[in-house]
């Protein structure tokens, strides 16, 4: 007699090294060095196309800043940033996203070489 499998789920726990994570040197807040070229973008007005930066994902580095409207292309995927945001990538080359008017000091964090886990 023959069987057919449709679906078979596990669940397990167990203890797992934690990952090493790469720490990136800062090298400042200027990303000119990543722009590819301008883009005709809408940004949601009827008919109105912007011209808008994109960026070298894979040439941003720790400290570097995007300021929206923008687009970030990487090998994998393709980050856009509207035009009430910045980008800030902080020491483990994580996209950090947040308001134009968010205050200063709470960026501070990711930028600091010896910055916590999370804003408090």
């Amino acid at each position: 007699m023959q069987v057919d499998v449709i679906n078979f789920n596990l669940s397990a726990i167990g203890v797992t090294k934690k990952p090493n994570m790469q720490q990136t040197e800062y090298k400042g807040t200027s990303s000119e060095h990543a722009i590819k070229g301008y883009r005709p973008v809408s940004h949601g007005q009827k008919g109105t196309l912007v011209e808008t930066p994109v960026y070298d994902g894979d040439i941003l580095v720790h400290g570097n800043q995007v300021i929206g409207p923008a687009i970030i292309e990487q090998k994998v995927t393709t980050i856009v940033v509207l035009s009430g945001y910045n980008v800030l990538l902080d020491k483990n080359d994580n996209y950090i996203m947040y308001r134009k008017e968010m205050d200063e000091k709470l960026l501070q964090p990711f930028i600091e070489e010896k910055r916590g886990v999370a804003i408090e």
